[in-house]
C-alpha cells in the first residue's frame, strides 16, 4: 500500500477541488464589486474634502466680502457669491445636512465645477493684480476636483468649460496679446492634465480594490482549505522558505503527544533519520509549478505525497503521510509550504493489553465498582451489563501530554431502555436453535409413547389382577372379567399420570441433548 492510499479518492478530488475554487472566485461578478466598491471609496473622498473645505471657505468668505466692502464691482460680488455658495455645499455635505449617493455625486462634480468655473471668467473683469491670484486659485480647484470625481463626459465637458473660461478672464484682463503661443501651450497642457489625472487615479483606485478583493477571497479560500484539511488528515503546517514551522502548531502536539510549543522550529529537526530528511527536502524540491498551475485551473492533479517518521520528544516514532503544496510569493517571501498530515493507521502504537480487558471496560468497571463475592455478584455484572447498553453519550477530558493519552475525567450519559424479557438470545442465534429443539421435542415425545407401551405389555397382567380385587371389594355383586378389563383400560389409561420411577427408568436416559450442540467432548460429557 502506497503513502498516498490513506486518504481516499473521494477525499484527495475534495481537497484539489477546494484549491481549484481560487481560480473561480473572481468571476462575472468581480467586475459589478469593484465598481460598487470604487463608489464608496469616492463618497468617502469627497466626504473628507468637504471637511476640509468647509475652513478654507470660513476664511475666503470674509476676504471676499472685505474686498467687496472695499472696491464693489462685479467682479468681487460675483467672488462673494462664489465663496458662500461653495461654503453651503461644504458646510451640508460635512454636516451630513445632504446624505451622499452614487448618483448625488455627479450632481455635485457639476456644480462644483459650475461655480468655480463662473468665478474663473468673473475674474476677467478684475485689474490684472488681482487677475492672477484669481488664476491661480482657479487653476488649483480645477485639479482638486479632477482627483475627486472619475472619468466621465461631465469631466471632459468642466474641462472645454475651464479652459474657455480661463481665455476670456485671460483676453479680458490682459488684453489680446496676452493669448501668445505659451499661454495656449499652458492651456493645451492644462487640458490633459485635467483629463489623465482622473482616469489615472481611477485606475489607481481599480488596481487597488482588486488587490484587496482578491487577498480578501484568497484569505476566506485558505481558510476554508484549511478547514477542510482539519477535517480530511489530522493537521496542517505552513512552513517559510526555511522550513519554520509558521502560527498554530497544535497538530504536532496531537500526534506527537507533547505539549512542546513547536512554532518557530524546523520541522525537518523532528523528522526522524538523516536519510528521511534528505528524502523530505527532495520530495518538496520535486513539487514543480506547472502541477500547482493545473489545481489552480481545476485540474485534477493531486499534491505529492510522503510517508515521514517524526519523532516525539518522548522518543516515540510517529509515522504520518505529508501532502505538500508549495505557495511562492506569499507574505513578500520566496516561498512557502503548506502541509497536511494524516497518521498512517498501520504504524499506531497499541494501548498496553491488560488483563482487565478494553479501555471502556476498564473505566465501566472502575464506574460500577469491583466485583462482589457475595451470591448478588452476578445481578451485579448483569446490571452493570445493561448500564454499558444504556449508555448514550461518553464525554472525556484527555491530558494528550502522557504517551497513553490518559483519562482525566469522564462524564457518562445513560438513557433508560425497557426490555419486554430477559431472554438475551440474538436472532441468529434461535434460527439455529429452533430446528435441532423441534426434532429434538418430537424424538423425546416419541421415546415416551414407546416406553410406555412397553412398560404396560410387561406388567400389565399383574396390575390388572389387583384392580379386579378392588373392584370386587367395593362392589361384590359385580362381576368383571379381566380379559375384556385389559384392552379397555389400555386404550382410556395411557394420558394419566405415570409413576416418577418410570419417568426415571424410561426416559430420562435418552433426553440429554448432544454434545455438540454443547460444545463438549465425550470425556467432558463424562
Amino acid at each position: 500500500m502506497s503513502a498516498a492510499s490513506s486518504l481516499s479518492e473521494t477525499q484527495v478530488f475534495l481537497t484539489v477541488g477546494v484549491v481549484a475554487l481560487v481560480g473561480e472566485a473572481l468571476g462575472p461578478c468581480q467586475a459589478s464589486r469593484i465598481e460598487e466598491e470604487l463608489g464608496q471609496v469616492r463618497l468617502e473622498m469627497f466626504f473628507s474634502f468637504c471637511r476640509i473645505m468647509v475652513h478654507v471657505m470660513i476664511l475666503a468668505v470674509p476676504v471676499s466680502m472685505a474686498e467687496c466692502w472695499r472696491n464693489p464691482s462685479f467682479f468681487s460680488g460675483s467672488w462673494v457669491v462664489a465663496t458662500t455658495l461653495l461654503y453651503i455645499v461644504y458646510n451640508l455635505v460635512s454636516f451630513g445636512k445632504c446624505p451622499l449617493t452614487v448618483a448625488r455625486l455627479n450632481f455635485f462634480c457639476i456644480l462644483l465645477n459650475g461655480i468655480i468655473a463662473a468665478a474663473i471668467a468673473s475674474s476677467g473683469f478684475a485689474n490684472r493684480e488681482d487677475h492672477m491670484g484669481c488664476f491661480g486659485m482657479g487653476v488649483a480647484s480645477q485639479l482638486l476636483l479632477s482627483l475627486l470625481f472619475p472619468p466621465s463626459w461631465t469631466m471632459l465637458v468642466a474641462s472645454v468649460i475651464y479652459s474657455m473660461a480661463f481665455v476670456f478672464s485671460t483676453a479680458m484682463a490682459h488684453g489680446p496679446l496676452a493669448l501668445n503661443r505659451w499661454f495656449l501651450l499652458q492651456q493645451i497642457c492644462q487640458f490633459g492634465v485635467s483629463i489623465a489625472i482622473p482616469a489615472f487615479v481611477n485606475w489607481t483606485l481599480e488596481a487597488r480594490i482588486s488587490a484587496a478583493f482578491k487577498s480578501k477571497d484568497a484569505d476566506a479560500l485558505s481558510f476554508g482549505f484549511r478547514q477542510v484539511l482539519r477535517g480530511i488528515c489530522d493537521g496542517d503546517l505552513l512552513l517559510d522558505s526555511n522550513f519554520e514551522i509558521c502560527g498554530n502548531a497544535t497538530c504536532l502536539q496531537r500526534l506527537l503527544g507533547s505539549n512542546e510549543a513547536f512554532a518557530g522550529r524546523l520541522f525537518h529537526d523532528l523528522i526522524d533519520g538523516a536519510d528521511a530528511r534528505k528524502k523530505f527536502h527532495k520530495f518538496v524540491a520535486s513539487s514543480d509549478i506547472p502541477t500547482r498551475e493545473a489545481c489552480y485551473d481545476g485540474g485534477e492533479a493531486a499534491p505529492h505525497c510522503l510517508r515521514v517518521p517524526l519523532k516525539a520528544p518522548s522518543g516515540r516514532i510517529v509515522k504520518v503521510d505529508v501532502f505538500h503544496v508549495s505557495l511562492p510569493g506569499l507574505y513578500g517571501e520566496e516561498s512557502h509550504h503548506l502541509l497536511s498530515m494524516k497518521e498512517d493507521p498501520d504504524s499506531m502504537v497499541p494501548l498496553e493489553a491488560t488483563p482487565t480487558g478494553t479501555g471502556a471496560d476498564r473505566l465501566l468497571k472502575s464506574l460500577i465498582g469491583p466485583p462482589s463475592s457475595n451470591p448478588s455478584s452476578a445481578t451485579s455484572s448483569e446490571n452493570g451489563v445493561e448500564s454499558y447498553e444504556e449508555l448514550a453519550e461518553m464525554t472525556l477530558l484527555l491530558n494528550a501530554s502522557t504517551e497513553l493519552v490518559d483519562i482525566e475525567e469522564a462524564h457518562l450519559r445513560f438513557r433508560r431502555q425497557k426490555h419486554d424479557d430477559d431472554v438475551r438470545m440474538g436472532s441468529l442465534d434461535w434460527h439455529s436453535m429452533d430446528p435441532w429443539l423441534r426434532n429434538y421435542a418430537a424424538s423425546a415425545a416419541q421415546k415416551v409413547d414407546t416406553q410406555v407401551k412397553k412398560h404396560f405389555s410387561i406388567s400389565f397382567g399383574g396390575f390388572a389382577e389387583v384392580l379386579h380385587a378392588h373392584t370386587l371389594k367395593r362392589h361384590p355383586s359385580l362381576q368383571v372379567d379381566t380379559d375384556l378389563v385389559a384392552p379397555a383400560f389400555v386404550c382410556k389409561s395411557l394420558p394419566v399420570n405415570l409413576p416418577s420411577s418410570l419417568h426415571a427408568a424410561s426416559v430420562e436416559e435418552d433426553l440429554s441433548p448432544p454434545n455438540e450442540l454443547l460444545g463438549l467432548s465425550d470425556d467432558d460429557a463424562q
